[in-house]
């Protein structure tokens, strides 16, 4: 049987939580707009997709076929862009980047 464990924050830290969260994606989305205005490709290799995320590269590998995240070939490796590590990222409910007192 689960049991379901209730959190009370209160609502002015949830209301600043919800604002950086939307500060972070509107910057997410100026960066891959501006790599695409100056053709420029914001891609990650497997391994550093996988360092970021906290997955092995077997759960990239699952997700990829599952088709939760888009991939390209480059000098026969899979490159992933960054966009699509964002969504993957919120799909596993994980953070994208590692913090960074590691």
């Amino acid at each position: 049987m689960k049991t379901v464990e209730t959190l009370t924050i209160p609502r002015t830290v949830l209301t600043k939580l919800v604002k950086r969260n939307r500060q972070l994606i509107y910057m997410n989305y100026f960066l891959v707009h501006l790599c695409a205005m100056r053709n420029i490709d914001l891609v990650f290799m497997a391994d550093e997709v996988c360092r970021m995320l906290k997955i092995t590269p077997e759960q990239l590998e699952a997700a990829r076929k599952k088709r939760l995240i888009r991939c390209g070939v480059f000098d026969r490796r899979f490159v992933y862009h960054a966009a699509d590590v964002v969504l993957l990222a919120e799909l596993l409910g994980r953070k994208t980047f590692p913090s960074k007192d590691r």
